[in-house]
């Protein structure tokens, strides 16, 4: 299908033909940054055996069904927790509207 491999001498003289345009190409792409060891810390052995412990007693659904129910719990209080939101605010701007009435109405006097 792909053929034979090629052997060292084939590969030796494909990269003398083309090898500078491979490099060309790797300095014009994007840099990487190299993964430093001074960055990272060692992590703490009993820390790391309590954070594997707590991820080990987490429930996690054995369902597609269950998912699709917690999805649903999520959705249903995401919309509660918008229709509260506006309600409140719409609550907050009757109280305001009424407020100047009763200024405009002291304002004139009555």
């Amino acid at each position: 299908m792909l053929g034979a491999l090629p052997s060292d001498a084939e590969l030796y003289a494909w990269l003398l033909a083309h090898g500078s345009e491979l490099i060309d190409a790797a300095l014009a792409g994007p840099g990487v940054e190299a993964a430093s060891r001074n960055g990272t810390r060692r992590v703490n052995p009993k820390r790391a055996a309590r954070e594997a412990a707590q991820q080990a007693a987490r429930h996690a659904p054995s369902t597609a069904s269950q998912e699709a129910l917690a999805r649903a719990r999520e959705e249903q209080g995401a919309a509660r927790s918008r229709a509260s939101a506006a309600d409140r605010r719409r609550r907050e701007q009757e109280r305001y509207e009424q407020r100047r009435r009763r200024a405009k109405q002291r304002h004139r006097g009555r």
